[in-house]
C-alpha cells in the first residue's frame, strides 16, 4: 500500500478481462475542465465520469464522500482534474448518480480511472476493475464513464476497503438532458417535457449507458434522441408527450404515429396527452404524420390536400404535389409572407421546403458568417463555424439554411471550429473570398431598397472570377453547379447519379425557395431536387449550398432536419448561413 502526502489513490483499472498487457502511459497532465465556450482541438473529446450507487444505497443514509481529484489514464498518459470535493447528499441525482469529472482529453484508448480521496491515515487498497475492452474515446464525442459504488461511502474515506467497480461506458448525444447507468434492476426516468421511460427489473443482461436528448420542436411532439440503439430482454415502456393544441388545422391525433428508429411502433396508443408504447428495441423516438401540412412564421399550421399521382415516378410525385398546391401557396404567402411545407417530405426527394414571398418590403436576404478567427499561412481569412440554429439567431432570420462548402475543420467537434470559403462569397458588398477555379453559378441579391428581394442568377464565364452584373453584388454566394438553369434542370447536374443529402435554394416568379434533405429519410440522386423548383415554378435559377451532415434548415426557430449523429447535438457547425429577416 502506497501512501501519498495529501491523499490516497483508488485505482480503477479498466484493463481487459484477460489481464493482457497494460496500455497506460503514466505521465500525468493537467486536464481541462469542459466549458461550452471553450476552445478545443479537432482531436479532443469530452469525457464525464460519474459514481453510481447500487440498488439499496441511499445518499441520505451514507457518510458524504470527498473526491479531491480524478485521473483518466491511457495511451497518451494520465489526465488529472480537481474533483468536486465533498459530495453532499443533494449532489446525487434521482438515479443515485453523482458527476465527479467533466473533462476534455485527447481522443484515444483509456484503461484506468484514478479516484483520489483525502488521506485518513488508514490507507485504501487499490483495486483492479475489469472491462471487456479498454474505453475508446472518439474525437468530437461526449463519452460517459460510470463507476459503481456498492459499500457505504464513509468506508471509502475511512480507508476500510471500499472497492468501486466499473459499471459501463458509452457515447451519448452532446446535448443529452439525462445520462444514466442502467443496471439489471428496475428504473423509471421522467423528463421535464413529460417524457417517461420505465425499465423493468431484468430487462438488461448487463449494465449500459443511456444518454437521452429531449429536443423540443414547434410541432405537436418533440424529438427524443438516444446515443445508440438499446435492446432489452423484456419490454420497456415509453410515454412521449403530444400537444394537441399544436395539431395542424384539419389533422387529427389518429393521423400521427409513434416511430422508433424511423419505424412505426405497432402497439402505440394515444391517451391523456401522450403516446404510450412498450418496446424491446429502443431507438430515436418521434411522432410524425405522413399527411402533408404547411406551417407559418407564427407557428400555426394547417393540412394540405394529399395530391400524388399513383402512376407517377418517385421523383415526379413531388412535382405533382407542389404544382397541385401552388395556387394555395401563392395565396397564403401573399398574406403570411412565407410558409414551410411537407409536401415532399415523405416522397422523393424527401426534403423540407420553405417558400418566401419576395415582394414583401420588410424582407431582407442575409448571409451569416462567424466572427473572424485568424489569417493563416495560406493567406486566407478564417472564421469561426456555427451551427445553423446559431446562424439563424445571429442573423435574426425566420428562415435559414447552411451555406456553401468551406476549407478548414469539419464542424463535427463540440469545440471551436474554423474555416474559410471555398467559393466566391460576398456579404454586404464586402468580398470575403474569390475562387476562379471553382463554381459554375451564383445567386446574387441587390442592395435593398425597401421594395422586397431582388435576385439574379449568374453564370461565371470559364476562367474568370466575375459573375457578371456588378449591381447584384450586395450578397452573393457561389455554387459548384447549378440545379435550375435557363428555365429547366441544369445539364451539368449530378452526372454520376450519386445519392446524397443536400441543401439548395433558388427563385422565380417572386418566390424564393429553400430546400434541405431530411436525414431520417433515404438519400436521393441530386437531380430529384429539380422537381421542387419546377413544381413551384421557381425557375429563374437554383443552386446547391453544401450537403451530407452539413445540410440544415431552420424555420420559425425550429431546426427541421437535425442529423442523426450524437457528435453534433443534431447540428453540424458550418461556415455560413443563408437566410431571410423581417426588419
Amino acid at each position: 500500500m502506497r501512501k501519498f502526502s495529501a491523499f490516497f489513490l483508488v485505482s480503477a483499472l479498466l484493463a481487459s478481462c484477460s489481464q493482457g498487457p497494460q496500455i497506460t502511459n503514466t505521465a500525468v497532465h493537467v486536464a481541462s475542465p469542459y466549458s461550452g465556450d471553450g476552445t478545443y482541438g479537432a482531436v479532443d473529446a469530452r469525457v464525464r465520469i460519474s459514481l453510481q450507487l447500487e440498488a439499496g444505497l441511499q445518499p441520505q443514509a451514507l457518510t458524504p464522500l470527498a473526491v479531491e481529484a480524478i485521473e483518466l489514464c491511457g495511451t497518451t498518459g494520465c489526465y488529472r482534474l480537481n474533483g468536486p470535493g465533498l459530495i453532499a447528499q443533494h449532489r446525487w441525482n434521482e438515479q443515485g448518480a453523482a458527476l465527479v469529472a467533466d473533462v476534455v482529453v485527447p481522443a484515444g484508448t483509456y484503461d484506468r480511472v484514478n479516484v483520489l480521496v483525502p488521506s485518513t491515515g488508514a490507507g485504501i487498497q487499490a483495486a483492479a476493475l475489469s472491462l471487456d475492452t479498454p474505453v475508446s474515446v472518439v474525437a468530437g464525442a461526449r463519452q460517459e464513464i460510470f463507476l459503481s459504488l456498492s459499500k457505504p461511502l464513509g468506508a471509502l474515506n475511512a480507508g476500510s476497503g471500499l472497492v468501486p467497480a466499473y459499471l459501463a461506458s458509452g457515447v451519448v448525444p452532446g446535448d443529452s438532458t439525462l445520462v444514466a447507468g442502467l443496471t439489471t434492476g428496475s428504473s423509471t426516468f421522467t423528463f421535464e417535457s413529460g417524457l417517461t421511460l420505465t425499465v423493468p427489473k431484468g430487462a438488461l443482461k448487463d449494465a449500459i449507458i443511456m444518454g437521452v436528448a429531449d429536443r423540443p420542436t414547434t410541432e405537436p411532439a418533440g424529438r427524443v434522441v438516444f446515443g445508440s440503439p438499446m435492446t432489452f430482454r423484456s419490454p420497456v415502456t415509453v410515454r412521449v408527450p403530444f400537444n394537441i393544441d399544436r395539431l395542424p388545422k384539419g389533422l387529427n391525433v389518429s393521423d400521427y404515429v409513434l416511430t422508433s428508429g424511423g419505424q412505426p411502433v405497432p402497439d402505440a396508443r394515444y391517451e391523456n396527452g401522450a403516446f404510450t408504447a412498450t418496446l424491446t428495441s429502443l431507438q430515436n423516438l418521434s411522432i410524425t404524420t405522413r399527411k402533408p401540412f404547411m406551417q407559418f412564421e407564427d407557428g400555426t399550421a394547417e393540412a394540405l390536400p394529399q395530391v400524388v399521382s399513383p402512376q407517377a415516378t418517385d421523383t415526379s410525385k413531388c412535382f405533382n404535389a407542389l404544382r397541385a398546391n401552388l395556387e394555395t401557396y401563392k395565396t397564403r404567402i401573399a398574406s403570411s409572407g412565407s410558409l414551410y411545407t411537407t409536401d415532399c417530405l415523405n416522397i422523393a426527394p424527401y426534403v423540407h421546403v420553405v417558400i418566401v414571398d419576395m415582394t414583401k418590403p420588410l424582407y431582407k436576404f442575409r448571409i451569416g458568417l462567424g466572427d473572424f478567427y485568424q489569417t493563416k499561412s495560406d493567406g486566407r481569412n478564417y472564421f469561426y463555424l456555427r451551427n445553423i440554429k446559431d446562424h439563424a439567431t445571429a442573423m435574426r432570420a425566420f428562415v435559414a439554411i447552411n451555406g456553401p462548402a468551406w476549407t478548414g475543420t469539419e464542424g463535427v467537434n463540440f469545440g471551436t471550429q474554423n474555416g474559410t470559403p471555398d467559393l466566391t462569397l460576398r456579404i454586404q458588398n464586402s468580398l470575403k473570398y474569390t475562387q476562379s477555379e471553382k463554381g459554375e453559378a451564383a445567386v446574387s441579391f441587390a442592395q435593398e431598397d425597401g421594395n422586397g428581394l431582388k435576385a439574379r442568377f449568374l453564370i461565371k464565364p470559364a476562367g474568370t472570377t466575375s459573375y457578371g452584373d456588378p449591381t447584384f453584388t450586395f450578397n452573393q454566394a457561389a455554387s459548384s453547379t447549378s440545379i435550375i438553369r435557363d428555365g429547366g434542370c441544369s445539364p451539368l447536374l449530378d452526372p454520376n447519379g450519386e445519392a446524397k443529402f443536400n441543401t439548395a435554394f433558388g427563385f422565380g416568379n417572386n418566390r424564393l425557395v429553400f430546400v434541405s434533405s431530411d436525414q431520417n429519410k433515404p438519400a436521393v440522386e441530386l437531380k430529384a431536387f429539380c422537381d421542387v423548383f419546377l413544381g413551384l415554378n421557381a425557375t429563374a435559377g437554383a443552386q446547391w449550398t453544401d450537403g451530407a451532415s452539413a445540410a440544415g434548415l431552420v424555420y420559425a426557430g425550429d431546426h427541421k432536419n437535425p442529423t442523426n449523429t450524437p457528435f453534433m447535438d443534431g447540428a453540424r457547425k458550418v461556415l455560413t448561413g443563408l437566410g431571410v429577416t423581417k426588419e
